[in-house]
């Protein structure tokens, strides 16, 4: 994934808020899923940087 901000102002903090499935996810649930993804919890753009 990659993220870009033109408005150096303000940061931006990723966070990983749902999932959403279609087909055989082999039992496993939603939350199941939800729980093996994660992000850094740093700002990734600071509002200095672009």
């Amino acid at each position: 994934m990659s993220v870009s901000d033109l408005d150096t102002s303000d940061s931006v903090t990723p966070s990983v808020e749902s999932v959403a499935t279609t087909g055989d996810v082999d039992g496993l649930s939603d939350a199941d899923l939800l729980g093996m993804l994660s992000v850094d919890a740093d700002a990734i753009i600071d509002g200095v940087s672009q």
